[in-house]
């Protein structure tokens, strides 16, 4: 009963009071140590943290040094972009400058073309000049340019030379009966036409020596040759053939003289039928042809990587 009636009684207000107020200041107490624990704690893991955070702060100090030689590169490539096209713009400029004062002075440029070049208008007419059809041969081209004049031409200096020669060779003593000299018959029209085209059978047919062209051997005989003349004529018309007059040659050194005197009659006659018969277009492409030579010669040329390494360049 007495229990009972101990924890029945009522507690006075004032000493409930004085027990929250007791509790309170333990729990700030407390609460006081809590905060300074957790300062601690923090502190420690702060501490433990501190290291790797170093490491960290030099790491990206180690980044932000790279990315910051990387923005410098950079910069500096932008730099030496924006400098090459101001470089280039001036360029242009100076470019557009030029342009337009020679836009301005083309005027005056045109209208002083002293010593200036003038190339012709092109007025040909591309073609043949000639009438020619399907049935034509080739002997009627081959006298398109072969025609009398250069045959009169040819057979007017080889006699002319023939007859020099011999006049020579006579001062020197009598000539010998079988020879060249002694034999020479002044040549015709007919003897050079013929002469040319035994040349040209030589080119279709060959055999070791001349000679051989004239054999009545079975093994070697051919009768082309031996029909147009003689063996002996022959000979002697390769000897004599000439072109041009030796009385008109200038020595070398001279101001006129003429490194292809020997051929220029020729020459100048092939020109003038390739003008009469053929006119080229407008638009020509030409080209250099090395032709086989080792016989003297000033113009002669040693070229050593072309097949053909002596020879006359055309």
């Amino acid at each position: 009963m007495a229990e009972r009636r101990r924890r029945n009684r009522v507690v006075p207000f004032e000493e409930v009071l004085e027990q929250c107020l007791q509790s309170g200041s333990e729990d700030e107490g407390d609460e006081d140590g809590w905060e300074e624990d957790e300062r601690e704690d923090e502190n420690d893991l702060m501490n433990d943290v501190a290291p790797e955070n170093n490491q960290e702060d030099e790491e990206v100090g180690d980044s932000d040094f790279e990315n910051e030689e990387e923005r410098n590169a950079e910069h500096e490539m932008e730099v030496g972009d924006e400098q090459e096209d101001r470089q280039i713009d001036d360029l242009y400029d100076a470019d557009t400058d030029i342009d337009e004062s020679s836009d301005e002075e083309e005027d005056i440029w045109c209208q002083n073309l002293r010593g200036f070049p003038r190339i012709p208008t092109f007025t040909g007419v591309p073609g043949l000049h000639i009438d020619m059809d399907d049935d034509s041969r080739p002997i009627d081209f081959y006298r398109l340019f072969m025609d009398d004049d250069i045959l009169r031409h040819i057979m007017e200096e080889t006699n002319r030379y023939a007859t020099s020669c011999i006049a020579d060779k006579r001062q020197q003593g009598p000539l010998e009966p079988r020879s060249i000299f002694a034999t020479w018959k002044p040549v015709t029209v007919g003897d050079v036409k013929n002469f040319i085209s035994i040349c040209l059978h030589m080119g279709l047919v060959h055999k070791p020596q001349i000679a051989d062209y004239w054999s009545v051997h079975p093994g070697t005989h051919t009768s082309y040759a031996s029909q147009l003349m003689p063996r002996e004529q022959f000979s002697a018309i390769l000897a004599f053939l000439h072109l041009v007059d030796n009385t008109q040659y200038v020595p070398f050194g001279d101001e006129d003289h003429d490194p292809i005197f020997k051929l220029r009659p020729f020459l100048r006659h092939l020109q003038q039928k390739f003008q009469e018969v053929y006119t080229p277009t407008q638009q020509v492409c030409v080209d250099e042809a090395m032709c086989p030579f080792k016989g003297r010669s000033r113009f002669r040329v040693y070229m050593k990587d072309k097949p053909t390494k002596w020879g006359l360049k055309f």
